[in-house]
């Protein structure tokens, strides 16, 4: 026994601590009574007392519920853990993680990504579908968009009724004479093969509508023009988008000083902007694009394959980044490989919607092409 503590006293030891730190981010630029920290989206309990409390408030005044619950983009970039989430990793993926912790810090590709996908599983259940059915027991709808999650996209997107992309910055359609603006805004980074992930999940889950989040700092509030906003709803509209929705028009009270009560976050889609007087034109055409498109059905040639898994293994050495988040700006550059076959797709003349391997496993093969469950058909599944 002597020697054998002997031999324990001159061993080199490693210890690893876990400790969970908890509120970790505050809410963003947060409404009136709003202030405070972000709740754990990864937690069951933690998103039912949130729904509770919105309950409350309903209840409490007999207000009538709304035709719509809107979330908008995942930009919760600090939380990194939850505190069931130990347990949850060894159910889902058949071993413990505490027992591999030093290997997680490393950067095993195997453990980080495990890791990553359990993260996106727990956002998909005790999230996105826990409220999703809260709405739908108050005779609610959902309208999500999904981009910026630490998960895969397309079953994230598919759990809502709408599901919403988001257009942002102004794109350069090297059209002669329309005024780029530069130094006023930036280059848009969504790119079709970007904003064809929403409208991809309501198409193989037979959902009516694909909603968007339009034209966000196009360019500084009054200097956006109608004829950069053409373009742009254009533009949404052959990726699928038939719903659009301004970003940038906000409720200002009649008695507010001139031009009134403004959005950080331009455009400025409101009466006070001159480009107003004009604005019903636009507002037409968007109407009438919108209505044949939303009688219509999607005829996409192919499906293609998103490989979430993939990317999920991918730059995983760099411990600080041990979460994958595909926020508008940076999912053509996580998805680079996808981007570049949409486009090659695209540019050959065909179209494409995106699926997953959830959904692939409800595919079928009838009468000479690939059906989805939401019934739409396609020709052949790109990988």
């Amino acid at each position: 026994l002597q020697l054998k503590l002997k031999e324990l006293a001159n061993a080199h030891w490693q210890v690893v601590a876990l400790y969970i730190r908890y509120g970790v981010m505050k809410v963003k630029r947060a409404a009136p009574g709003g202030e405070g920290l972000v709740i754990d989206h990864f937690d069951r309990k933690a998103v039912h007392n949130y729904l509770a409390h919105i309950e409350s408030a309903f209840e409490q005044t007999g207000t009538p519920y709304p035709h719509t619950f809107f979330n908008d983009s995942y930009e919760v970039s600090e939380a990194t853990w939850t505190p069931s989430l130990l347990e949850e990793f060894e159910k889902r993926r058949g071993y413990k993680l505490e027992n591999y912790l030093p290997m997680l810090q490393a950067g095993d590709p195997k453990i980080v990504s495990d890791y990553r996908e359990t993260l996106g599983d727990l956002l998909l259940e005790n999230f996105t579908q826990q409220w999703t059915a809260w709405a739908h027991s108050h005779g609610a709808v959902t309208r999500n968009q999904a981009h910026g999650s630490p998960g895969n996209l397309i079953d994230l997107y598919a759990v809502a009724d709408i599901p919403e992309i988001e257009s942002f910055y102004l794109s350069d359609f090297g059209i002669k004479g329309l005024r780029t603006d530069a130094g006023f805004t930036m280059t848009a980074l969504s790119t079709l093969p970007t904003l064809k992930y929403a409208s991809s999940a309501a198409h193989i889950t037979g959902k009516r509508l694909t909603s968007s989040e339009s034209m966000t700092w196009l360019t500084e509030h009054f200097r956006s023009s109608l004829s950069q906003m053409k373009p742009e709803l254009d533009q949404l509209f052959v990726a699928g988008v038939n719903h659009v929705l301004f970003h940038g028009t906000t409720y200002s009270p009649k008695e507010a000083v001139w031009p009134g009560w403004k959005f950080y976050a331009a455009i400025d889609m409101s009466p006070t902007n001159s480009i107003w007087h004009d604005a019903p034109y636009l507002m037409k055409y968007i109407e009438r694009v919108q209505s044949f498109l939303q009688m219509g059905k999607p005829d996409n040639d192919f499906l293609v394959y998103a490989p979430f898994s993939y990317v999920m293994h991918k730059n995983t050495g760099d411990f600080s980044n041990r979460m994958v988040q595909f926020d508008i700006n940076h999912m053509d550059s996580r998805m680079s490989e996808l981007a570049k076959c949409v486009n090659a797709i695209l540019t050959a003349g065909y179209d494409c919607d995106y699926t997953s391997e959830k959904f692939l496993m409800t595919t079928r093969y009838i009468d000479g092409k690939l059906q989805t469950e939401g019934g739409a058909r396609y020709h052949a599944i790109v990988v």
